[in-house]
């Protein structure tokens, strides 16, 4: 048998294997509602609306999604792709939903974070952690409540949006100093065309946040196209093909577990697996609140 034949073996008997954790977890999302905290303005009520399955895992995780009023929901492609990655693929229990407004100064999607955190750990009677994830105007929310919910453990955020477009989509600074020094187990993510923060401004942020932390700035690739090489980049929009890797790695070193096995762990950040900068090291699970 040559290699080509040993090749095609192999990849039909990992693609089985993917299809049969896949079946394995199943499970079909059903529309929840929670309550969260009054806004300042009245005409967004207090209920909030989401997709949650429930695969009875002690670690579930939380997805947000970009800014609403340039389209971001729930439906949008990063969003789907994450809770598929960490549903489907990893097997844990997941929530997505939409904010009630992505306007005013973010007040609102912040108690709406916090009410979903609340939901998952009160609906979910197993859920005993949470892994909180934003994507753009969802990585900023995050960013502003994470420290504060003793109930999350690390937490995920893909191309958060850095320049100034920040101030537009809250009016103020979503980053607050409790984050930037956060003990919880942090992971960032940006693309190296990402149109809406620079390479040194997610680097520069990426710097100064308390270990443990892990960033990548994700390099696309070139193309020869006749006579001229053309720079593919990744950018805001298509980052999520880019890192399905860069986050499984990073969990298993997280949770001191296989990617496949995370349905079965505690949701306990595994101190002796980060890599802390001499004279840094401190404990992971400490509260920050």
């Amino acid at each position: 048998m040559d290699d080509f034949e040993l090749r095609r073996l192999k990849n039909k008997e990992l693609a089985l294997q993917r299809a049969e954790r896949d079946r394995l977890h199943a499970v079909a999302e059903v529309r929840v509602s929670f309550r969260a905290s009054p806004s300042r303005c009245d005409l967004m009520g207090t209920t909030v609306s989401g997709l949650l399955a429930n695969r009875r895992t002690k670690l579930a995780a939380v997805v947000c999604h970009p800014w609403g009023p340039l389209g971001g929901s729930m439906a949008d492609p990063t969003v789907r792709a994450l809770t598929k990655l960490l549903g489907n693929a990893a097997g844990l229990s997941t929530l997505r939903f939409n904010f009630r407004s992505g306007l005013g100064c973010g007040y609102a999607s912040a108690a709406d974070v916090s009410a979903a955190v609340r939901f998952v750990m009160h609906e979910l009677a197993e859920a005993e952690r949470v892994l909180l994830v934003g994507f753009s105007y969802g990585a900023s929310v995050v960013a502003s409540v994470a420290a504060g919910l003793a109930d999350v453990c690390a937490v995920v955020l893909v191309a958060p949006p850095l320049g100034y477009q920040r101030a537009l989509f809250m009016g103020r600074s979503p980053i607050p100093p409790e984050f930037m020094s956060s003990a919880k187990p942090k992971l960032a993510l940006c693309g190296d065309s990402d149109q809406f923060c620079s390479q040194a401004m997610f680097l520069d942020f990426c710097s100064e946040l308390r270990h443990p932390k892990k960033y990548e700035l994700v390099h696309g690739g070139f193309q020869q196209c006749g006579d001229h090489v053309h720079h593919q980049g990744v950018h805001h929009f298509n980052l999520y093909l880019h890192i399905d890797d860069y986050i499984k790695s990073w969990l298993a070193d997280t949770f001191g577990c296989d990617f496949e096995e995370l349905a079965s762990c505690d949701g306990r950040p595994v101190p002796q697996n980060f890599d802390y900068p001499s004279g840094d090291e401190q404990s992971v699970g400490e509260s920050d609140t």
